[in-house]
């Protein structure tokens, strides 16, 4: 099982959510940087997009987007000593800003398609999951040059985007592409390893 890197910080405080609007209440059993243990009675489906309000003191709150990556289920008897909830993945300032700039109109953008979960889960084990790619491309470009990587994950039709800078440009008699280091690791991984089978634990 992947585990995270970001220390869960114990901590409660009242929280807000919902998919429109912020109807439903709980409180946060820990937090870390990248995402929060939510406890309440109800569990929206996991992929959920949520928007989040946690109230930290009488005076000050913080706004969230993120997406329900993990339930916990406990048994009516035991519900006087444990919590149940959800475990929620916080959407990094990169993710939301490719969403108001899409990655077709970004200056560089490098597109890698997976035909199926096995080409997947082969790049998770070698880059994914240590924050980077090597993008087989034509395209040079300088050490530390701003890139969007698109992954195409052509089994399920979906796409996913993330910004990334170059920290190597390769191109030897059969190898010519990129080496990118992603700006929101946490995301990528976060992203991605719903996919390729391992369970993000909040």
């Amino acid at each position: 099982m992947e585990k995270r890197k970001k220390r869960r910080v114990p901590k409660r405080f009242n929280v807000r959510f919902g998919e429109q609007d912020l109807s439903h209440s709980g409180f946060t059993r820990d937090l870390s940087p990248d995402g929060a243990f939510v406890v309440s009675n109800l569990l929206p489906a996991l992929g959920t997009r949520l928007h989040l309000q946690i109230v930290a003191g009488t005076t000050r709150c913080l706004y969230f987007e993120g997406v329900v990556r993990r339930h916990k289920l406990v048994p009516p008897q035991l519900r006087g000593v444990e919590h149940g909830g959800f475990g929620v993945a916080l959407l990094a300032p990169g993710e939301l800003f490719l969403e108001l700039v899409p990655a077709t109109e970004h200056a560089h953008l490098l597109q890698v398609h997976f035909p199926d979960a096995a080409s997947l889960s082969s790049a998770w084990q070698k880059e994914l999951r240590l924050g980077g790619l090597f993008v087989r491309t034509d395209v040079q470009l300088a050490r530390d040059a701003e890139v969007a990587v698109s992954l195409h994950l052509d089994w399920l039709g979906q796409r996913l985007d993330f910004l990334a800078k170059v920290m190597q440009a390769v191109s030897v008699p059969g190898t010519k592409g990129l080496a990118v280091s992603f700006r929101e690791p946490a995301a990528v991984r976060a992203a991605v390893a719903s996919h390729v089978g391992i369970a993000e634990t909040w």
